[in-house]
């Protein structure tokens, strides 16, 4: 067959592979695909993310064998809206999986370049040699969000993929009341494993690290205040913990009294409460004279009764 010949046989059978994506069958089309980003809050307002706090997102396409197909990224998406990333997609099943404000402090790994698998990816907070995240007034962690959704793409012009978000960060504000004003620093922590996470969004334990901030008292106030941003809290997740330092000395926990695991004292005053939903949790400890304390969760008294159990009264 000599060139001529070649290229008018190229030319009939491209005729007949985009003629057929013409017409009715498009079973060896690729489509365009259309993406929209969900998220549903616990509907009080207190927990709503704001546009300022979404600076990107990047979707992962892997097929039904979990095999990476495309990547695809957006600056400052918008949630609800309808986004046409420049990718085509033949029919057929895939999984998107979806990762909100994936940049310093957070990443991911492996390098797509060696066209990894889903079960091979992983999403990281990056953690310092100190095994400390140092939260201030002038830093905390960026929003994270992760969605998932299992799509067909069917034989249709343009197939619109929904994805739904969860919130893998929160915010735990703590106060301390009853102690005495000093010129001292304070160092309040959340000690914690959760750096690492599957593209199913499970958590990878990792070894023991802080979310932590230093404060101090403020003039002519008796309180102090601290905010700390958490990665992803579950109720069976039962590790972390808070703690107050005072000079480098332990404030708290100081006695076995001493309730201090995070995910008990939510429990405690929302036994049903939805991880996925309710992503900010106010927290008072307050000291009395003799130095034992209560912890007070959102307005009602967490009481120890002697045992590894908690109950809760109104404040």
């Amino acid at each position: 067959m000599n060139r001529i010949e070649s290229f008018i046989c190229t030319a009939i059978c491209m005729f007949f592979f985009f003629s057929s994506c013409i017409k009715e069958d498009l079973t060896d089309c690729p489509l365009p695909l259309q993406v929209v980003f969900s998220y549903e809050d616990d509907g009080t307002g207190l927990n709503a993310i704001t546009q300022n706090d979404l600076k990107e997102a990047t979707l992962f396409v892997f097929d039904e064998n979990e095999n990476l197909v495309t990547s695809w990224s957006v600056s400052n998406p918008i949630l609800g809206s309808i986004y046409q990333p420049d990718i085509e997609l033949v029919p057929k099943k895939y999984h998107f999986v979806v990762w909100f404000n994936l940049s310093y402090p957070y990443s991911y790994t492996p390098n797509l370049s060696g066209n990894p698998t889903e079960d091979e990816m992983a999403f990281h907070l990056d953690i310092p040699a100190i095994r400390r995240i140092d939260e201030s007034e002038t830093f905390s962690l960026p929003v994270s969000l992760y969605g998932y959704q299992e799509d067909v793409i069917k034989e249709a012009r343009v197939n619109t993929v929904t994805i739904p978000l969860v919130q893998n960060s929160n915010v735990i504000n703590l106060t301390v009341s009853g102690l005495t004003p000093t010129t001292d620093d304070y160092r309040f922590s959340i000690k914690d494993n959760n750096a690492n996470y599957n593209f199913d969004n499970e958590i990878i334990a990792c070894d023991d690290f802080d979310y932590t901030q230093v404060v101090s008292f403020s003039p002519a106030s008796n309180t102090l205040n601290a905010s700390l941003t958490v990665m992803k809290l579950a109720a069976d997740h039962r590790h972390p913990v808070i703690a107050i330092e005072q000079a480098g000395e332990t404030l708290f926990p100081k006695r076995e009294l001493d309730k201090n695991n995070l995910i008990d004292l939510i429990l405690a005053r929302y036994p049903d409460n939805d991880f996925n939903k309710r992503h900010v949790y106010n927290i008072e400890i307050v000291f009395t004279t003799d130095m034992s304390v209560s912890i007070i969760v959102d307005g009602w008294n967490v009481v120890t009764n002697g045992s590894d159990n908690v109950e809760i009264i109104p404040d």
